[in-house]
């Protein structure tokens, strides 16, 4: 009868030990938002703020303003937008066609398959919507 005692309560302790551990399990690490400096673009070519970066001066508001080719144009994959205005992001170099657009100071970890590796451009907005 002890054993059967001995059992039971080792048993027990171990479902204890068991649900403590999954209970006491730390949540997964949510993505960091990213350091860009105040009235800058910043770029990488990774999603979630990895990889190479790149930042840029905002152009101004109406402006447009194209990735330098020294970068590697079409590798952007996650951005941020720390302008205080928001920014149109295109895929030719002039700021042509349909924009991705993005709100200001936003940042967007992974721009989707329709942009990724595709942006070329922004223009800054004042007025935009």
């Amino acid at each position: 009868m002890k054993i059967i005692r001995t059992i039971a309560s080792l048993a027990s302790s171990l479902a204890l030990m068991v649900g403590f551990t999954i209970s006491s399990a730390a949540p997964a690490s949510a993505v960091t938002l990213p350091d860009c400096p105040s009235g800058r673009v910043c770029i990488w070519d990774g999603a979630n703020f990895t990889g190479s970066e790149l930042t840029m001066t905002s152009p101004g508001t109406g402006q447009c303003k194209t990735i330098p080719y020294a970068w590697a144009k079409n590798m952007a994959s996650s951005f941020f937008n720390n302008t205080g205005h928001t920014v149109w992001w295109y895929d030719p170099d002039s700021c042509g066609g349909a924009p991705i657009m993005e709100t200001p100071n936003g940042a967007v970890g992974n721009v989707g398959s329709a942009a990724n590796n595709k942006i070329n451009s922004f223009y800054v907005c004042a007025t935009c919507q």
